[in-house]
């Protein structure tokens, strides 16, 4: 047997899979809710599309767990040979071992061989792969992106994160209200029942291949909120300055982000202060340094500002721990993880609110929470107390353009006010 095919051989076996593909009519409906079970399952749809005159045939078709891109084409005549030839065409724009579980391929057939396939890489781009004289030729296109706003307002009777869950707030909009929002009040300690959250956000819809990106989140970017009530009166809008970048203000045009978020995880209950207390493991009282946030095992930890990763490892009692060194001599430390996110190590930057991990119960820890310390100059503060440098402010043309933005969005929250209103219990 030659090297050639040993290598054809090896690749084959690498890449094929046991598992079956699903394939859905083009011409049905998609939901998320639809259920196809047909393994196998070859049902067609002709297109317009013609290739020497003959029509060509389209198939959506599904990634299952364990499929790879050359199983779920070998019927239509997609071999290792192929592989290879569409792995190189690609290059740098996508590897073929991403294709995720729920994943979909369109597939152009010729008398039930393969002509053409096209496929997601994020949701505004896919690229297209045909097949010309046994060679592959691939092409980057962006799909046209449509705006669509919405405003949803939320009685709190509760907790703000699970008001907005069962609200059906979007999750990563959810992320951006109480990421841009704990810069400015405690989770824990500051909302209370019957508190109201209004929300304005735009959301990014595709006007063709849908099918092809469903798979993909669509972008969804936080303009306004607003929070009121007995305690709270509080009103922050996106808004672009001079440097090109994006960030909220309050009405007067200060700048809504501190050096340092309060609580760098969402939905989370403040189980233990910063002060002395007895040990729930050791049992005997000494000095706790931090803040503990009792929340599900698995929850995003983010990182509270700007900084350098210092340490990401194991270290003994506080299991699995995280410490960001940031400016003017400050230090947070997030300890008792179940795990890193993916990059997390020493001399790596993070941004303010970027996930560096998930809540765990590693280490000394006697139930699921994470320990979150702020250190100045050396010294563990108290994070609750914690002083925020000055805030920036706009000023001039730019404070005007920033007054002239906030009249408008206030013309389109009073144009679409009963758009979507939620009352939604947090019991």
């Amino acid at each position: 047997m030659t090297y050639k095919m040993i290598l054809v051989a090896f690749i084959v076996t690498a890449l094929g899979c046991s598992k079956p593909a699903t394939e859905i009519n083009k011409a049905v409906p998609f939901t998320s809710q639809q259920n196809v079970k047909a393994d196998q399952q070859q049902i067609q749809a002709p297109l317009n599309n013609q290739e020497n005159g003959q029509k060509l045939t389209a198939h959506i078709i599904e990634f299952k767990k364990g499929d790879t891109l050359t199983h779920l084409l070998r019927r239509f005549g997609f071999n290792a040979k192929d592989a290879i030839l569409v792995k190189r065409a690609l290059g740098d724009t996508f590897t073929l071992s991403k294709f995720s579980v729920g994943q979909r391929i369109k597939v152009m057939t010729l008398n039930n061989t393969i002509h053409s396939f096209a496929f997601s890489t994020a949701f505004n781009q896919h690229a297209h792969l045909i097949k010309h004289n046994q060679n592959w030729q691939v092409d980057i296109t962006q799909p046209q992106l449509t705006s669509r706003y919405q405003q949803k307002r939320i009685v709190i009777t509760s907790s703000l994160f699970l008001a907005s869950q069962r609200a059906k707030l979007p999750t990563d909009i959810i992320n951006q209200t109480v990421t841009a929002l704990s810069h400015l009040i405690d989770f824990q300690r500051q909302i209370k029942a019957g508190d109201t959250l209004t929300l304005y956000y735009k959301q990014m819809y595709l006007e063709s291949d849908a099918q092809l990106s469903h798979h993909h989140t669509p972008p969804r970017e936080l303009l306004y909120a607003a929070l009121s009530g007995v305690t709270n009166n509080i009103e922050i809008t996106r808004f672009k300055n001079a440097q090109e970048q994006q960030a909220f203000y309050l009405p007067d045009g200060r700048l809504a982000q501190s050096f340092l978020m309060k609580t760098p995880l969402n939905g989370a209950r403040l189980s233990s202060t910063f002060g002395k207390r007895k040990h729930p493991v050791l049992g005997y009282t000494r000095l706790h340094k931090g803040l503990d946030f009792g929340a599900p095992i698995g929850t995003p930890i983010m990182a509270a500002g700007d900084g350098t990763i210092q340490s990401a490892n194991w270290a003994g009692s506080f299991g699995n721990r995280i410490i960001i060194r940031h400016g003017q001599n400050y230090q947070t430390l997030y300890a008792h993880l179940k795990g890193f996110a993916k990059g997390m190590k020493k001399g790596v930057k993070v941004q303010q609110g970027q996930i560096i991990g998930y809540l765990g119960n590693t280490g000394l820890s006697q139930a699921r929470h994470l320990h979150y310390e702020v250190h100045k100059n050396g010294k563990a503060i108290n994070p609750l107390k914690l002083k925020q440098p000055s805030q920036s402010q706009l000023r001039g043309k730019q404070l005007a353009l920033f007054n002239q933005h906030r009249t408008y969005l206030a013309q389109q929250l009073t144009q679409h006010h009963n758009t979507e209103i939620q009352i939604a219990s947090a019991r």
